[in-house]
């Protein structure tokens, strides 16, 4: 995640519903490092493309995720008029074309992403979270794949998890985001993953300040053009 230093959050969602279809698909038309999604793991034991634990914000129909069969929660039309994405659907969807940043929001998720990326050996992924045993499985079966730490408590005992966890990097909020970590961060070869950035001076100011971090935006078009253009510069 190098070349725009630029993450669509789930999706774009400045653009469209967060996590739907709509959203993924304006993400995809964008010039930029890759995608973040969320997913949560159903009654049943799938992985459905969710951010928070119920349907309240993004449908009239408020269900808990967790006490839900997938083909129960895809019967929910969503306020798009769409319906909530599996993690194999959005698999289908973006395939190889961008990285798949996965933030993971349910322990017992890791055996199912296993299973549906099996299906997609080409996908580029990476994970993110704050449930730890799923990031340690995940390092653990797939060596090769990029895992970010997360935490919103605490922006100096993360840069430890991970370096304790072999992780590739960390993932903060960006009002978490300070000197003392960054310096920690870069002298321990982590990257660096800030969200949520969506406005322009804001975007400056933190790549000034910290080189070389990742930033996830729900408005990516503001920093980047549409796929085969140059990278716009911010105004």
């Amino acid at each position: 995640m190098t070349q725009t230093g630029i993450i669509g959050h789930r999706g774009a969602a400045g653009l469209a519903l967060e996590n739907s279809h709509d959203s993924l698909r304006a993400a995809l038309e964008l010039s930029m490092d890759g995608i973040e999604f969320d997913v949560r793991k159903t009654k049943d034991d799938r992985l459905v493309v969710m951010h928070d634990t119920h349907t309240g914000r993004i449908a009239k129909q408020k269900v808990l995720v967790s006490m839900k069969t997938l083909a129960e929660l895809q019967a929910i039309t969503l306020y798009n008029g769409q319906h909530i994405l599996s993690f194999e659907e959005v698999c289908k969807l973006i395939g190889d074309r961008m990285m798949m940043v996965i933030d993971i929001k349910d322990n017992g998720s890791a055996d199912e992403i296993l299973r549906v990326l099996k299906q997609f050996p080409k996908a580029k992924v990476s994970f993110t979270s704050l449930k730890y045993g799923e990031l340690q499985k995940l390092r653990e079966m797939l060596p090769d794949v990029p895992i970010y730490v997360r935490d919103i408590l605490n922006p100096f005992e993360v840069v430890h998890t991970a370096r304790r966890m072999h992780a590739t990097g960390i993932t903060l909020n960006m009002w978490l985001m300070n000197p003392l970590t960054y310096w920690l961060a870069k002298r321990r070869h982590l990257n660096v993953f800030v969200y949520t950035v969506n406005n322009v001076w804001l975007y400056r100011l933190l790549r000034t300040v910290y080189p070389g971090i990742v930033v996830c935006s729900d408005h990516p078009q503001r920093f980047v053009k549409r796929s085969g253009q140059q990278q716009a510069k911010p105004a």
